[in-house]
């Protein structure tokens, strides 16, 4: 690019903080240097006589620059200014901060490699502690499953052996309740037997009590045969008396006397007569007669013959006095 100073050609080259400008294109020997500060300013000239001029203004010189065309003087015009924006806001050159970016992607590259690693190892060393927990429980898993098998089959072997005692048990039960069986069935049989020693010795008992009051019986219907002939001559004698205007008063007591005794005797032997006359039984079975002093000795029955005869007696005293 063609300077206006001297109109010499120069070959430029364009920095982050300057402008460098050698004598030939093969850039061996440098000319001079533009500083681009925050004064420095950049602008494009009018084009007369087709010359694509550029003014660079500094605080102690400027410089007027040629493009070959209006489109190499308008990208050397942006680059310069963008160059000379980045100076007055303190901002690093393109290429510094493209190293930059490119040093701050590295660091951040390996910060996040750094994580990434450092998560896969304790992925890993998770996953590690998980798979020892795993296989833990695996192991757990099947120790448990053989003891629940232990467990299990001693169950069984329990509950046959439980099953078995039961059966004994119930074997010695019925064992136990046929024996108890056996004795109350002998018990039984040797009550029974006793019982029927017991009625066979009563039945002779009342055998020989029968036989007993049978001769007794046929004694006292002897004497009471013998009481009623004597009662009816003694009667026969007091009607004869009674006949003969009563006699002597003594006569007559004496006989009221013996007729009254023989009339209690007749009556004594009447009562026992029928009193010998009955069996032995085993009980009573009417109602009994309940008196102040407990059950009565005798049947309503027997009380209404004595009764009777007692009437009788009195009814005898009565004629015979």
């Amino acid at each position: 690019m063609p300077c206006r100073k001297n109109w010499t050609e120069h070959w430029f080259v364009l920095r982050p903080s300057y402008l460098e400008y050698y004598t030939s294109e093969d850039l061996m020997e440098i000319k001079g240097i533009v500083a681009l500060g925050g004064n420095c300013t950049v602008e494009s000239l009018p084009d007369k006589d087709r010359i694509c001029a550029l003014l660079i203004k500094s605080s102690d010189t400027s410089f007027e620059m040629s493009g070959s065309d209006k489109t190499k003087k308008k990208e050397w015009l942006q680059a310069i200014q963008k160059c000379i924006q980045i100076q007055k806001l303190g901002l690093l050159p393109p290429q510094r901060q493209a190293r930059e970016k490119r040093r701050q992607q590295r660091e951040l590259q390996k910060v996040t490699e750094d994580q990434v690693t450092e998560l896969m190892r304790q992925l890993q060393a998770n996953n590690e502690s998980k798979q020892r927990e795993l296989e833990a429980l695996k192991k757990m898993h099947l120790e448990m499953e053989e003891q629940v098998a232990q467990k299990s089959f001693e169950l069984q072997h329990f509950l046959h052996r439980v099953k078995d005692l039961e059966k004994v048990l119930e074997d010695e039960r019925w064992a136990r309740d046929e024996q108890d069986m056996r004795k109350s069935l002998i018990r039984l049989l040797e009550e029974r037997a006793l019982q029927r020693a017991e009625v066979k010795q009563m039945q002779l008992q009342q055998q020989r009590a029968l036989s007993q009051s049978q001769a007794h019986r046929k004694i006292l219907e002897t004497q009471l045969r013998d009481m009623e002939r004597q009662l009816q001559e003694a009667m026969q004698q007091l009607e004869k008396l009674k006949g003969q205007n009563h006699g002597a008063d003594q006569q007559n007591q004496d006989v009221s006397q013996r007729l009254k005794r023989a009339v209690i005797k007749n009556l004594k032997n009447k009562v026992a007569i029928h009193g010998l006359m009955r069996l032995i039984q085993p009980g009573q079975k009417g109602p009994l007669m309940i008196t102040n002093w407990g059950p009565a000795a005798f049947t309503e029955a027997e009380l209404e013959l004595r009764k009777k005869f007692w009437q009788e007696s009195i009814n005898w005293s009565a004629t015979a006095e």
